[in-house]
């Protein structure tokens, strides 16, 4: 085989990757674009470098670049996405961090948030994800349901919880109010409901669970305040 072949094929593999890598971001791009999409693709392209490696994490951005207007503002936006996705990966980091340095400690810090707070985000996330199933349930039902246990499993083990899920779901006998409760592994209960028609949300976390339905007097509405500080 000729000494220039293999360099010549690694040559290639390397184009073909990178116009690969391009037309997948493409897909997504194009859902947003107008016709001329080639510019935010050109913009891409070129910003990027000829790093493969560097489009995967754009992939999910693609809807941002392709509302964009043209070239220039295509290069400025997939600037923006590329810093926003480095310091998306810092907090990442940091966070872990702080989950491994605080394993096991008890206590609160300035702001009130727990310190341990291992399967925090996951329980949101779970607990999330509840709400807004029980919020189509409502528009298409006209009530809150009772999904079973099954459902709550697939969506933890989604987020990555333990097996089983652990989350209790209550919901009024004329179903226009419920909620969803789970304790973490740090032993800190979450919940999230609704005590009215959809749009409606509260929010709960404590050392126990909440004793009632969503009320002012133990719960949220809306957005974390004294009663669910580490909701934020």
């Amino acid at each position: 085989m000729p000494a220039w072949l293999t360099p010549a094929a690694l040559l290639m593999i390397y184009v073909l990757s990178v116009i690969v890598a391009v037309e997948l971001l493409a897909v997504r791009v194009s859902l947003f674009a107008d016709d001329n999409r080639w510019k935010q693709k050109l913009a891409v392209a070129l910003r990027i470098g000829g790093r493969p490696s560097r489009i995967d994490p754009l992939i999910p951005w693609g809807h941002v670049i392709g509302r964009t207007d043209g070239f220039r503002e295509a290069w400025r936006e997939t600037k923006w996405v590329e810093e926003r996705i480095r310091q998306d990966a810092a907090a990442d980091q940091a966070e872990q961090q702080r989950l491994a340095e605080n394993t096991g400690v008890e206590g609160t810090d300035a702001e009130g948030q727990q310190l341990d707070r291992r399967e925090f985000q996951e329980t949101r996330d779970l607990l999330r994800q509840l709400a807004f199933n029980q919020m189509g349930h409502y528009n298409k039902n006209g009530r809150y349901g009772k999904g079973p246990a099954a459902t709550f499993d697939h969506f933890a083990r989604q987020h990555g919880l333990p097996m089983p899920a652990g989350i209790a779901l209550h919901v009024t006998a004329d179903g226009q109010g419920w909620y969803a409760e789970r304790q973490t592994i740090t032993g800190h209960w979450f919940a999230i409901g609704a005590n009215a028609g959809t749009p409606d949300q509260w929010l709960y976390d404590g050392d126990g669970p909440p004793t009632s339905f969503p009320c002012e007097e133990e719960w949220d509405q809306w957005a974390p305040d004294s009663n669910s500080p580490n909701w934020d």
